[in-house]
């Protein structure tokens, strides 16, 4: 059998999820003991554990370019790599796909599941093997898709939000002590950062865009003044935290973060500076 190798994309994929729609799944592998007197502890434990798997899942549409050479192709199989560690992802395989508008022939979704190894932002790459209605086989390689760091941010694997309140108040206060220890191999760190978000916008990234990480509100005293906290707590794959209070003060919006991964910085500053162009 002949291949023949394409220089130029014949499918194209379109991301059909977003951070608002995503859920992820962590296969009913949930901590429960968080009445433990070494919380923090038996939690890391349990992310060690074989039984604990961190996954995030993104869907795509797939079709024909339209400005492709053939109207329908048969026997897809989409191979997919990333550019960081990542578990394997298995093919995509499709049956018959046709440029847009053709009749019986419409667009496929489909979703990938994705298991990092590394809290980064993930590039996707695509290689597509078909067959032509003459019967002839070609290659080609879909234009990369991008998953940003912010769409790697899972809740809590635990349940309930009395279980969410207690996780992220023990890992705070573990993650402070430990980055002020200022021991050269922790990797734990506490930063500041101001953001030009209103009252109103706060509200709604938390409630909205970020409700699935949100643990509750929680009140700070500011200058003898009671102001609002947002408490957020992200998981990262495969086993790092992000923690922040966000809270308005000052026509602001003032943001402490504590981590365990301070290599996230660099990513998380991006998140944050997109979010107050919106």
């Amino acid at each position: 059998m002949t291949i023949q190798y394409l220089d130029v994309p014949v499918l194209q994929l379109k991301r059909i999820s977003t951070l608002e729609t995503e859920v992820q799944d962590y296969k009913n592998s949930f901590f429960s003991n968080l009445d433990s007197e070494n919380l923090v502890e038996d939690y890391q434990s349990f992310l060690s554990s074989v039984t604990f798997t961190s996954q995030v899942q993104v869907s795509f549409q797939v079709c024909l370019c339209e400005d492709a050479p053939f109207e329908k192709i048969c026997g897809v199989v989409l191979q997919i790599n990333t550019s960081h560690q990542c578990k394997n992802i298995p093919n995509a395989e499709f049956s018959i796909l046709g440029k847009p508008g053709i009749e019986d022939v419409g667009p496929e979704n489909f979703t990938i599941t994705i298991t990092p190894e590394l809290s980064t932002a993930i590039t996707l790459y695509f290689r597509s093997e078909f067959t032509t209605e003459e019967g002839r086989t070609y290659v080609s390689s879909p234009l990369p898709q991008f998953i940003s760091f912010e769409n790697l941010f899972l809740p809590f694997p635990v349940k309930g939000c009395a279980g969410k309140r207690k996780l992220f108040d023990s890992l705070w206060k573990s993650i402070v002590y430990r980055a002020k220890e200022s021991h050269k191999e922790s990797s734990c760190q506490e930063s500041l950062c101001h953001m030009q978000l209103s009252k109103s916008a706060l509200k709604d990234l938390v409630t909205k865009r970020w409700h699935q990480f949100w643990v509750q509100a929680s009140q700070l005293m500011v200058v003898e003044k009671a102001v609002t906290s947002y408490d957020v707590g992200v998981f990262l794959p495969s086993h790092d935290h992000l923690l922040m209070k966000l809270s308005h003060q000052n026509e602001g919006t003032i943001v402490c973060i504590v981590t365990d991964n301070w290599r996230i910085f660099p990513w998380l500053n991006e998140v944050l500076k997109s979010l107050e162009k919106k």
